[in-house]
């Protein structure tokens, strides 16, 4: 590689990581810029795609957030003034608008509390406390169980609802990752074997399966390294092979071009110094 051609991948990889930085501190306007830089020095680089969709994503999640925001505000205000229906009316707003959202639980409790006072009674606090070490822990039965208790107690039914979700979130992120565990091994177990195919097939069916997972990718950049990499390993022995019949004929000229061959597949230079002066011996 020439210099000129270093200095060109040294500003695609510093373009590069401006922009992952960028979208991992969820600066927008500083993504879409790096994006737009990374498009001029390399207009073709694969990656663009997948780069603009997640710059797209960061929009898309930022401008919930800000909805999500002003619905957060309106309710702590209604709560501040003691208007529990309104309150409550923030809450469904919240659960239609991002129900996964930790701020929607969290402010769902807020009204909770509002409504029902201060819990008193230890016994919910302990099956409480059971609930999110089970999760903390991925004992989800346990929770399973401890929410079952829970819910002959009395509490809203919002309270029981949002742990029931967040036991089959975890029940089913347990699940995906089993799965996931179990491509990977299928994966690695074809590139041990060489299998192009089947390695690039478990790649498409993880990728299809966790569409938002970037290891899909990954799986399918290994499969291509690799292969590229066991072709030329195969057409390296090959061309050693020819070379040894070339010698071993005494044809000289056929011998130096197979040399030249090897040489530009950076075959073993020690090896290749040695054939030079079998060669030269012709």
């Amino acid at each position: 590689m020439t210099a000129e051609e270093e200095r060109f991948q040294e500003r695609i990889h510093t373009a590069e990581e401006m922009l992952t930085r960028a979208i991992q501190q969820r600066k927008q306007s500083l993504a879409k810029m790096t994006l737009e830089a990374l498009r001029e020095i390399a207009p073709q680089h694969p990656r663009l795609a997948e780069y603009k969709i997640w710059v797209d994503d960061l929009g898309e999640e930022m401008a919930l957030q800000s909805r999500i925001d002003i619905v957060l505000n309106e309710g702590r205000t209604a709560l501040r003034e003691g208007d529990l229906v309104q309150a409550r009316r923030k809450v469904e707003a919240l659960q239609k608008l991002a129900p996964y959202s930790t701020s929607t639980d969290d402010f769902a409790a807020e009204v909770e509390r509002a409504a029902q006072g201060r819990e008193t009674s230890a016994g919910i606090d302990r099956l409480k406390q059971r609930i999110e070490e089970g999760l903390a822990a991925e004992k989800v039965d346990e929770a399973q169980a401890a929410l079952e208790e829970l819910q002959s107690m009395g509490l809203p039914r919002i309270t029981i609802q949002t742990y029931s979700r967040r036991i089959e979130e975890k029940r089913t992120h347990i699940r995906d990752a089993a799965e996931a565990d179990a491509m990977n091994i299928g994966f690695e177990r074809y590139l041990q074997q060489r299998d192009w195919q089947n390695a690039r097939e478990v790649a498409q069916r993880f990728g299809n399966r966790f569409p938002g997972d970037p290891r899909s990718a990954a799986m399918f950049n290994r499969v291509t390294e690799m292969e590229a990499g066991d072709r030329r390993q195969q057409s390296i022995v090959q061309g050693i092979a020819s070379l040894e019949g070339f010698i071993a004929a005494g044809k000289k000229v056929e011998a130096q071009l197979a040399l030249k061959l090897l040489r530009s597949m950076n075959a073993d230079e020690s090896r290749l110094a040695a054939y030079e002066a079998r060669i030269a011996a012709l």
